[in-house]
């Protein structure tokens, strides 16, 4: 769970959610403009697997409902399904309950 970082004036969700596929860590070392040293760094990330708010819900429309948000994985040939993401981004993990009598 992260909060949104979408920066347009339209109405969006608060939050992003994804499914962590893996925690990673490298050690790089940067030899771009302003490199000061050639000395490793060591970043980590996760990769993750994106959700979306499942049928297009409009924005906070579950909260005014009291309801917790639906969500849906988007399908593995979506070209933006997978991505990596600062571990420091996230805001705190999330259980998520299957909603069996809606279907797969």
């Amino acid at each position: 769970m992260l909060l949104s970082a979408q920066d347009t004036e339209l109405p969006h969700h608060q939050y992003t959610y994804a499914r962590v596929l893996g925690i990673y860590h490298v050690n790089m070392i940067y030899a771009g403009s302003g490199a000061s040293d050639y000395q490793a760094q060591r970043m980590e990330f996760l990769w993750v697997r994106w959700f979306v708010t499942a049928n297009n819900e409009p924005v906070q429309r579950s909260w005014a409902r009291r309801q917790l948000d639906r969500l849906q994985l988007l399908p593995v040939n979506d070209e933006g399904a997978f991505g990596f993401v600062d571990p420091s981004s996230v805001l705190r993990g999330a259980h998520l309950i299957p909603q069996f009598a809606e279907g797969r």
